[in-house]
């Protein structure tokens, strides 16, 4: 919802929170967030799952799949998105060693503690693969088999698990090709859902038109970041940069909650550069850029663009020091996906890198520790077994 992705980007490094022009009602950085409702709210959609699980266990009929389809995929959503949130990233492709405490069927007294990083991964799988078993195509599930294909290759390349990653993009690419330039433009200042999506939040709430004002009158305080203006390449070019910020560094590009295609390739680039397949990153990188660079002229492993951008980012996803190539596919998702609420969890997954802002004299850090979010006092409090994670023990208890 645009709530939770402008969160998300504002406490990312794309727009610039050192420079106050004004009233927000967007966070400055992580710390702000740390007490979010999302582990609360998570395990509620998880209950509701137990429950029509555990009622339709023995419901064979046509509508009875469906729904446990949509089930088994929500459930298995929910706990990637706890994964992410609540777990130490993989590092140099070795999982950490604390998963999240897995509840699979409804049971008010249960107290189960924190299972193991892996069986987190085995648990999230088995249920998307549960939901593609049962083969549910209605639309008004939302979670169709090709949704949660496109989830389970987002979670096979957090985890990374580079070989699963790559079939399942491109098996997902093959149905649901990438924008030309003029649809882009148009995908970018509309709200309709276009044929590289298979899935796009859009909410005809008056409420939640509300927030979207909001959120747009304060983001006009809070200008681009110089950093992301900095890697293009091709600023005169690159209608990502245009439809994106104004002369003003103001973001004009709407925010998108969807599943599409060009996340599914920019996943297949950095699965095959990790697999040590150089020519096929880059195939796939000048397929996207031909898509957005007027008058593009490919590029080769020997004449990858160089650019004056800092980052905070200096390693990649295996712990290695960054190559101008992985450099080009950080920023080239860094451009696709900018107002997506996908940056946050990019610097989580490229080693959580330490970064501050001032505000009213004093200096915030995002600290490395601060990427995975504590457990919330109330459930420590509740179950005693449940392990803190690091960095929040002296002020969880």
């Amino acid at each position: 919802s645009t709530s939770d992705i402008i969160t998300n980007e504002a406490i990312a490094d794309n727009l610039d929170a050192n420079i106050f022009l004004g009233q927000e009602i967007i966070p400055y950085y992580v710390g702000q967030r740390l007490n979010s409702q999302i582990y609360s709210r998570v395990y509620q959609n998880i209950r509701n799952c137990n429950i029509v699980l555990d009622g339709l266990a023995n419901d064979n009929t046509e509508l009875g799949k469906t729904v446990k389809s949509a089930s088994y995929a929500i459930r298995g959503v929910s706990y990637f998105e706890l994964l992410k949130y609540y777990c130490l990233p993989v590092a140099g492709g070795v999982y950490p060693e604390l998963g999240m405490p897995i509840v699979d069927y409804f049971d008010m007294e249960a107290r189960p503690v924190r299972s193991s990083y892996r069986e987190t991964v085995e648990y999230i799988e088995s249920n998307l693969i549960k939901a593609l078993e049962l083969n549910s195509d209605d639309d008004l599930y939302i979670f169709t088999s090709d949704a949660v294909k496109f989830y389970l290759a987002r979670l096979y390349f957090w985890t990374a698990q580079w070989n699963k990653a790559i079939e399942i993009s491109e098996q997902l690419l093959s149905k649901y090709p990438i924008l030309d330039r003029e649809n882009y433009s148009q995908m970018v200042l509309g709200s309709r859902k276009f044929d590289n999506m298979i899935v796009r939040y859009k909410s005809g709430l008056v409420q939640d038109q509300y927030v979207v004002d909001r959120v747009y009158s304060s983001l006009r305080n809070r200008p681009v970041s110089i950093d992301f203006i900095d890697i293009f390449d091709q600023p005169q070019n690159d209608i990502r940069l245009q439809l994106s910020v104004n002369a003003l560094r103001n973001p004009i590009k709407l925010f998108i909650g969807a599943l599409r295609s060009e996340e599914l390739l920019l996943i297949a680039a950095e699965s095959y550069y990790y697999k040590g397949d150089n020519s096929k990153t880059v195939e796939l990188l000048n397929l996207l850029r031909s898509k957005r660079i007027n008058n593009y002229e490919p590029i080769t492993i020997n004449s990858i663009p160089q650019t004056s951008a800092k980052s905070p980012i200096v390693k990649d996803a295996m712990n290695r020091a960054l190559t101008p190539l992985i450099s080009l596919v950080i920023n080239e998702r860094r451009k696709e996906l900018f107002m997506e609420g996908d940056r946050f969890m990019e610097l989580k997954r490229l080693g959580s890198p330490e970064f501050w802002v001032s505000r009213n004299g004093l200096v915030y850090t995002t600290m490395e520790f601060m990427y995975t979010y504590p457990i919330p006092a109330d459930d420590i409090i509740l179950n005693k077994g449940i392990i803190q994670n690091p960095g929040y023990t002296q002020f969880v208890d």
